[in-house]
């Protein structure tokens, strides 16, 4: 499956497709692409269930909940370098 710190599997959609319409208005054929579109909103909820990605979002949003550089020191290892 992966690593611990990997982002979570989203399974492809097996029936998404993209498609366009031309500049003379006929129809370019559909590709499929195999995943489906995430929202900004999926995406957030996501990020909440991360505990390093929450973390640093909360500081990102919280510029005064961020700690100093000694007590970054002491923090996750992965927290510290997604925050660099």
């Amino acid at each position: 499956m992966g690593s611990p710190s990997a982002p979570p599997y989203i399974a492809p959609e097996s029936l998404s497709t993209a498609s366009s319409a031309g500049s003379a208005g006929g129809e370019v054929p559909s590709i499929p692409t195999g995943f489906a579109a995430v929202t900004a909103d999926v995406l957030r909820e996501q990020q909440t269930l991360d505990g390093v990605i929450h973390v640093v979002r909360g500081w990102k949003e919280h510029p005064e909940t961020v700690p100093d550089d000694d007590k970054l020191h002491t923090l996750n290892p992965e927290v510290q370098h997604l925050w660099t």
